[in-house]
């Protein structure tokens, strides 16, 4: 299975007509947030200790306004916003090179209280939330499932067992038999299947892909996408997406039931780094990734926990435009590392900072994969943290409440 450097691939599914796309993406106004006198609370401290500092307007603040409302420079490490806005806090005094943090609610403690990347806190910019959409969807990968197959944690995911919108098919490390309990666990029955590719290598035949169904026909599955995918733009061959086609959504020898609705595409965001940002490799546009972008009915990346900033920022919401500037869905992708809780924090950071950017519809989909079983899988929640547990299930029931 693939781990990229940067990013992680995933898998989706959704028997969502697309040529509706376009209605569901008419943007959403807030409601004018409740009246408050501070915007934004930052704190020199962890756990929202030391003199408070209190944010009244919106607009940008760098260091010298700062220390004239009594916090010194690079003196935050907690945050309170209000409901109704985000704050974007930039570490290295440049707040538009695309390093900044985006943040709603309350972090208790910034990076577990350290310099993110060696670069202390320097300026806030107070933005009020303007769009509010109805949530993407949310996935759950099958790959790192394991422990939930059996029945004793079954109560401790009561939620995401109800309400979880799809399946992204990476099956590695999964017996069919696994699969089967899961999907006789979940209501859904969506599901994207993931396949990786490399350069002039075939596509693997549609009988490959029915081996669970055919095992247990009662599990009657809805196949929303074979999502083909390839780590670096100068892979792709020019007839990519239409073999793909022709094999798993038209093949006329194959039944209804494992025909695949559509054909997605799966990239790195270095296969789309602007220009004007000196790419290293070459990117879709200069190889036939360029036809395949063309002709995908949609397309999911790999930008892990607070790690799509600057350069792949900017390459992640190009990818993103071209796919909703057509109307088809985008699939966010995300994998599992390090410290749960700070990379369950990470997550939010980047999700906040897609949604504040306009950057998430309801036909998207964000996807967690839990590598190699890596984290707990349970429970969705706890005491201490009734949004959602830093667990895989509880990573998936925070993102259903959003």
């Amino acid at each position: 299975m693939r781990k990229a450097t940067w990013l992680v691939v995933f898998r989706i599914g959704f028997a969502i007509s697309l040529a509706g796309c376009a209605d569901d993406r008419a943007d959403d106004q807030c409601p004018d947030p409740a009246a408050t006198t501070c915007l934004v609370r930052l704190y020199p401290q962890c756990d929202f200790k030391g003199a408070e500092v209190c944010v009244k307007k919106e607009g940008y603040l760098d260091a010298a306004a700062l220390k004239a409302l009594g916090l010194a420079e690079g003196a935050m490490r907690s945050v309170k916003v209000a409901p109704g806005y985000y704050a974007r806090l930039d570490f290295t005094g440049d707040p538009t090179d695309g390093w900044d943090t985006v943040w709603r609610g309350e972090d208790a403690c910034l990076y577990g209280g350290k310099d993110p990347g060696g670069y202390a806190f320097r300026n806030v910019t107070v933005q009020r939330r303007t769009v509010c959409r109805p949530r993407p969807r949310v996935f759950m990968a099958m790959h790192g499932s394991n422990r939930l197959a059996p029945p004793d944690l079954d109560a401790q995911w009561t939620w995401v067992r109800e309400h979880l919108d799809g399946i992204w098919e990476n099956n590695a490390g999964m017996s069919d038999d696994e699969v089967a309990a899961i999907y006789q666990k979940i209501k859904t029955r969506t599901m994207i299947t993931e396949q990786d590719g490399a350069k002039d290598s075939p596509w693997l035949k549609l009988d490959l892909f029915k081996g669970m169904q055919t095992k247990y026909p009662s599990i009657q599955l809805v196949r929303e996408a074979m999502a083909i995918y390839k780590g670096k733009a100068d892979e792709w061959n020019a007839d990519d997406v239409s073999v793909a086609r022709a094999e798993y959504v038209n093949n006329p020898t194959a039944p209804a039931w494992l025909r695949y609705q559509h054909v997605y595409g799966g990239f790195q965001p270095q296969q789309f780094i602007l220009a004007s940002d000196q790419p290293q490799e070459p990117t879709v546009d200069q190889t036939a990734g360029k036809l395949v972008v063309e002709q995908i009915d949609g397309a999911f990346a790999e930008c892990g926990s607070d790690v799509c900033k600057a350069h792949l920022k900017r390459a992640l919401l190009d990818l993103i435009g071209r796919m909703h500037d057509k109307g088809l869905p985008f699939i966010w992708f995300n994998g599992t590392f390090g410290d749960p809780e700070e990379w369950f924090k990470g997550l939010k950071r980047e999700y906040f900072m897609l949604e504040a950017e306009g950057a998430l519809f309801p036909n998207d989909v964000v996807m967690i994969i839990n590598y190699q079983g890596g984290f707990a899988s349970t429970p969705e929640t706890e005491p201490q943290s009734p949004d959602g547990a830093p667990t895989a299930t509880g990573v998936l029931y925070w993102l259903m409440h959003q």
